[in-house]
């Protein structure tokens, strides 16, 4: 994948929101739009609303675990969403979570394409945008 033209971090901790920001700043030199999200409700809301009809190429990190809807249900809504959605972006699970189940069941959505531990690191943002 290329430096996609948008990055959202969808977590319920501000606080992680905040390093990813930065993280993503330095290893792309804002080169991306970034995007916070601590309510995974707001920003399905806002993945439908910008990505209904055409999208730009968006990278989505995405926690699991988060009160009332977790990243496994961001991702059951997401699997509904219009072609548009599907095809312009691509996710990555961030979380704490190291239990190998977590790892396989992101494994089972086609629109995972990866699992990083946290914290995000600038490595992490290369790998993904092939800057290695």
């Amino acid at each position: 994948m290329k430096i996609p033209d948008r990055i959202i971090v969808l977590d319920d901790d501000s606080i992680n929101n905040m390093f990813c920001r930065y993280i993503i700043k330095e290893a792309l030199e804002e080169k991306s739009e970034i995007v916070m999200f601590t309510s995974p409700q707001k920003a399905l809301i806002y993945i439908n609303a910008e990505y209904a009809i055409n999208g730009i190429s968006t990278v989505l990190f995405l926690d699991i675990n988060m009160p009332v809807l977790s990243g496994w249900d961001v991702l059951d809504e997401l699997s509904k969403t219009t072609s548009a959605v599907k095809e312009n972006i691509t996710v990555y699970m961030l979380s704490s979570s190291v239990d190998p189940n977590d790892k396989k069941r992101a494994d089972e959505f086609d629109m995972v394409n990866g699992f990083y531990e946290k914290p995000l690191t600038v490595e992490a943002v290369h790998d993904i945008c092939n800057m290695n």
